[in-house]
């Protein structure tokens, strides 16, 4: 398995795939692709990837899918299969797949922001009720407690 099929894997809600700031545990990753993982080898395969950002993307450097599908002269959409060798039509299919696994990451990745944006919007409408709710049930234990506490004293003296 290669690194990139590894960071596939790894688990949003899984604590043990990720460190305390959020970079893919090392050892999880070794275990993965059988070999000695480290954090150069992760930004070359996926720069920017953490447990809060899942998109894999291509590192600055990689190819433009467009540009493979130029120098490959061919269109799937023209291509005869008679007139295509197993290797053209491999390649061809490739190519779409990156273009398509390209889109879908930026896909992913607005829907993650778009899904953060309104996870946050509820958890600030949920806690302050929450968090209010929480201090008058401490505050009123805390009243109890005193007036117990005070019972006890008045029967000792």
């Amino acid at each position: 398995m290669d690194l990139i099929e590894a960071l596939a894997l790894l688990e949003q809600a899984n604590d043990e795939h990720w460190t305390q700031d959020g970079s893919p545990r090392l050892d999880v990753l070794k275990e993965l692709v059988g070999s000695t993982v480290t954090r150069a080898d992760i930004n070359e395969a996926a720069k920017g990837f953490s447990r809060e950002n899942l998109v894999i993307s291509q590192p600055d450097d990689a190819v433009d899918n467009e540009d493979v599908a130029e120098d490959c002269d061919i269109d799937s959409n023209d291509v005869e299969q008679e007139d295509v060798s197993e290797e053209e039509a491999a390649e061809v299919e490739l190519v779409a797949a990156r273009a398509n696994l390209a889109e879908a990451q930026k896909r992913f990745k607005a829907a993650q922001e778009t899904m953060d944006v309104i996870i946050v919007k509820n958890s600030d409408a949920v806690d302050s009720g929450t968090h209010s709710r929480n201090v008058k049930a401490y505050q009123e234990a805390q009243r109890k407690q005193r007036e117990g506490n005070a019972k006890a004293r008045a029967g000792i003296l």
